[in-house]
């Protein structure tokens, strides 16, 4: 498991790569799976999807330069910046559903400039 910035482009999955070993598996053909997940700790729930199918490398310079227009941003700075696409033909998703009671209410109080967050009935000191 690999971390990506990604973005969505119609009903494919975006991200971009440079070589290793995400461009060798794609290039090979080998499936690929793409999670992504979130979870909203307050409320105790979250989702998680996962696309698995057969990613390409994106080389017509027009979708190159279309795909460039959604600001697709990358954090490790690459050599050779590859475009991979991933059709989502398969997708698996999971959601956590609320579970009620389970909120916790937060107040914050601002002190001679240090911020108390009072959660539970324990206030804790937030810089």
């Amino acid at each position: 498991m690999l971390p990506v910035n990604s973005v969505l482009d119609g009903k494919t999955i975006v991200f971009s790569t440079g070589p290793g070993d995400k461009l060798t598996a794609v290039r090979d053909g080998r499936r690929v799976s793409f999670e992504a997940d979130d979870v909203e700790r307050a409320v105790h729930t979250g989702w998680s999807v996962l696309v698995t199918g057969t990613a390409e490398v994106v080389r017509e310079p027009g979708q190159v330069h279309r795909i460039e227009q959604l600001h697709l941003e990358t954090w490790a700075p690459a050599i050779e910046r590859l475009f991979i696409r991933l059709p989502m033909n398969e997708v698996t998703e999971r959601r956590l559903p609320l579970r009620p009671g389970r909120v916790t209410v937060e107040r914050v109080i601002q002190l001679r400039g240090v911020f108390l967050a009072r959660t539970g009935g324990r206030p804790s000191a937030v810089a």
